[in-house]
């Protein structure tokens, strides 16, 4: 087990888990498990005791809320798993084209 929320937090209602081929990793529901093109890894959100939603994995991926969704479930996580984070390439190609920052700090 990767328990990477702290020593402090010890209540599994208040973290997102995942299980992976190595075994279950544990973070805190502010971050999320890499996203993997396995419906058998999906994360749980832990306080609700409930699967990601595709639509969530959508998000966590920055596509656009009109981006219409696979009605497959399985294919649906599938797909966001083997996506990659569209704000983060348009980061990286901006770095690379107009050498602008890649990280912006708040």
């Amino acid at each position: 087990m990767e328990w990477q929320v702290g020593k402090n937090n010890l209540n599994i209602s208040n973290v997102l888990w995942s299980s992976r081929g190595s075994g279950i990793r544990i973070k805190n529901i502010n971050y999320t498990p890499t996203l993997v093109a396995m419906t058998t890894i999906i994360p749980i959100y832990g306080k609700e005791s409930r699967y990601l939603t595709p639509r969530e994995y959508a998000r966590l991926q920055s596509f656009p809320e009109e981006y219409i969704i696979h009605n497959n479930d399985n294919i649906a996580y599938c797909q966001f798993g083997n996506a990659v984070n569209v704000k983060m390439i348009e980061r990286c190609a901006d770095f690379l084209i107009n050498n602008k920052p890649l990280f912006i700090n708040n």
